[in-house]
């Protein structure tokens, strides 16, 4: 990874995946329960961050990783180290990057639900002492150059999804027959009603069985533009995007929706100075 981000001239971000599946983590021989998988991903992280930091050997014994007299002899580019970015909806996961993530990633959900687990980061890593990571939040933007034509790609959308999973058929084999074991999927399926606040839409994210960036941010860029600043008055930092139809919607979203988004923080950010 070091090598990575000095290849890359210092763009390197690692987002770390603890896995909220016990039987997806047990086809690749990972037979610990969820609790102590984020015990090691909090090991493996401070790490990470010490192999980026260090240039004199050092010792770590921990419960998970145990070594001795180890340096890595190759320097990534940016300094101090390249950031690190972690996900997840339960306590453990909470706690972990609350203390030790640059970057907390959550999946899109109603802004009273967003702010919630803003808060409740933001509460934890204050408790240990340290600043609350930055924030990003995932949709999959459905654009149309009026409402109407938007609200009808997304329900072309969930016919598409809902033929590729009729009979029983599930999109990922990360879910079990009796639901998703990990608690952001939980949350997503547990979402009362379809559309919330400006634009957000969730019919997407029930017919995928709660998978993971399903939700929908539905409109005209101006709409969706708006729908994310909504997120960034919370405190969002980093709005991640992306659509169900992925080279359309990358070109739609970079020409008509970032440049408005961009705009926007500019302006709020010169008033706020």
């Amino acid at each position: 990874m070091a090598t990575l981000d000095a290849m890359s001239g210092g763009r390197l971000t690692l987002h770390v995946i603890t896995g909220g599946n016990d039987h997806e983590q047990q086809r690749e021989g990972d037979t610990l329960p969820k609790d102590r998988r984020y015990d090691r991903t909090r090991e493996a992280v401070q790490i990470l961050k010490r192999a980026w930091t260090e240039s004199e050997p050092w010792d770590f014994h921990g419960e998970h990783y145990d070594f001795t007299d180890f340096v890595l002899d190759v320097e990534p580019a940016q300094k101090p180290r390249p950031k690190i970015s972690f996900g997840g909806s339960s306590p453990a996961a909470y706690k972990v990057g609350a203390e030790e993530a640059d970057i907390y990633a959550l999946w899109g959900e109603p802004l009273a639900g967003t702010a919630e687990q803003i808060q409740t980061i933001t509460r934890i890593a204050e408790e240990a002492g340290r600043d609350a990571p930055t924030f990003q939040v995932a949709f999959r933007p459905i654009l149309g150059r009026t409402e109407e034509e938007a609200w009808e790609k997304a329900h072309a959308t969930v016919a598409q999804i809902r033929a590729r999973t009729a009979g029983g058929q599930q999109l990922t084999r990360r879910h079990s027959l009796t639901g998703p074991e990990n608690a952001g999927s939980q949350r997503l399926l547990a979402i009362e009603g379809e559309r919330h606040d400006r634009a957000l839409w969730t019919v997407t994210a029930a017919a995928t069985g709660g998978a993971g960036n399903s939700t929908a941010l539905v409109g005209t860029p101006e709409t969706v533009a708006a729908a994310l600043m909504d997120y960034y008055d919370l405190g969002v930092r980093i709005l991640s995007a992306r659509g169900y139809d992925l080279l359309e919607t990358a070109r739609e979203f970079g020409d008509q929706v970032i440049p408005l988004v961009r705009q926007e923080v500019a302006r709020r950010d010169a008033a706020a100075a």
